[in-house]
């Protein structure tokens, strides 16, 4: 149950869709997948971050948004982009039946160079953060198999 250390990244200013308020709500019960990991990938205030697990595209993240990841058992890497930028990746070990929150955001610059940012919390943390921000819309087709669906 590695969730690797905070990691350093990437983000980008954009409109990101978000699911139904149906799926919203589905996801904030953050119910256990018995032979899966679920990773919820939380934004704070921050531009528009793309994120891509074991490098297929799984969806974008704006400010005060999640992404919920089923995943297989396993060691998954997180990457995140802010346009062509920066970029940085967050190792995770994921096991079934296991809910894990990873904060992620976007430090644009300004007078610095672009960086982004995973940050795994704790339950208590993610929850707070979940209940707070809005689902992202999860890209569907090659997306699936990474997610293991």
């Amino acid at each position: 149950m590695l969730l690797g250390a905070a990691c350093l990244a990437l983000s980008g200013c954009a409109t990101v869709p978000a699911t139904s308020d149906a799926d919203d709500a589905e996801a904030k019960r953050f119910t256990v997948v018995p032979d899966k990991g679920v990773v919820y990938v939380v934004a704070g205030y921050s531009d528009a971050i793309n994120l891509k697990v074991d490098q297929g595209s799984v969806g974008s993240l704006g400010s005060k948004m999640f992404l919920m990841l089923h995943l297989s058992p396993g060691r998954h890497v997180l990457h995140a982009e802010y346009y062509d930028k920066a970029e940085e990746e967050c190792i995770l070990s994921v096991e079934p039946g296991r809910i894990y929150y990873v904060a992620a955001g976007a430090l644009p610059g300004g007078f610095s160079k672009p960086a982004c940012f995973f940050k795994t919390i704790t339950e208590q943390e993610g929850q707070a953060l979940v209940m707070k921000s809005k689902r992202a819309s999860a890209m569907t087709g090659s997306a699936q198999s990474v997610l293991g669906r």
